[in-house]
């Protein structure tokens, strides 16, 4: 069977395709020919696809018509406190952005999804007003929240999750002389006593004396607990007295210790 005639395709155009010389065949022993998108793409295509049509462009043509189906016109339409007047640059990340006034009259840029989601509201004076309408001066001062308001608002809060700069604010608030439980600086020196050898000589002590036997239930094994019979923090002189201890399993510790508390 006689081969087909060869093609010479230089300069022609197909779609938005412009091709601009032959390129290397392919592994496959296909024509390849180097074409120029209109948007400046530069790209080696196979000849027989540039002539039926399959390929017409490098993508552009795809993703334009796509961007044009899924297109929303917010031109004119009012957003909280923000109206859109006309259509911005993409940013990068390609992003549909709008030129935004707000009532107090600055003009902002907004990306259209937090628009039409509410994420955001104004230009970031309602967020300065909300947060100076604080004690009597805020509209929700001494109203009490109805049961359902509640429910809603725990609907509303569940799944969420802090960013990093919200927990370190937390952690701030709870820290130190701001935590209830704060007794002066004490646990560092607590911790320092406890590791030393002679403290974990005597809970040894009292573990072999007691045959490892929780001296409440009578388990034995496990997790097992030396505990203090006069308080660690008053009885200063009795810390290391065998006499002062007793072995407790964990749950009857714990029992214990919240019954002294």
């Amino acid at each position: 069977m006689p081969r087909a005639r060869f093609k010479n395709l230089t300069g022609r155009t197909f779609g938005r395709w412009t091709i601009i010389n032959q390129a290397p065949t392919s592994k496959h022993r296909e024509i390849m020919w180097n074409c120029l998108c209109l948007c400046g793409t530069k790209k080696a295509i196979r000849g027989y696809t540039l002539q039926n049509g399959d390929s017409k462009s490098c993508g552009c043509l795809s993703r334009e018509r796509t961007h044009i189906v899924r297109f929303i016109d917010l031109t004119g339409k009012t957003f909280g406190r923000l109206t859109a007047i006309s259509r911005a640059p993409n940013d990068k990340r390609k992003n549909t952005m709008w030129n935004c006034k707000c009532i107090c009259n600055i003009e902002c840029i907004i990306n259209g999804y937090d628009l039409r989601a509410g994420h955001t509201r104004s230009c970031g004076c309602l967020r300065t007003e909300i947060i100076k309408r604080n004690g009597s001066d805020h509209p929700n001062y001494g109203k009490r929240a109805t049961e359902e308001t509640k429910k809603k608002m725990a609907i509303l809060r569940t799944g969420r999750m802090h960013n990093k700069e919200s927990k370190r604010k937390m952690s701030l608030s709870q820290a130190g002389e701001n935590h209830p439980n704060w007794k002066g600086g004490i646990t560092p020196g607590y911790r320092r006593i406890r590791n030393l050898a002679k403290y974990k000589q005597w809970r040894s002590d009292v573990f072999a004396r007691d045959n490892y036997t929780c001296q409440i239930c009578d388990s034995r094994g496990g997790t097992i607990n030396a505990h203090h019979i006069q308080s660690f923090a008053d009885a200063i002189e009795y810390r290391f007295n065998v006499d002062n201890g007793k072995t407790l399993c964990g749950p009857c510790h714990r029992d214990l210790h919240k019954e002294i508390a």
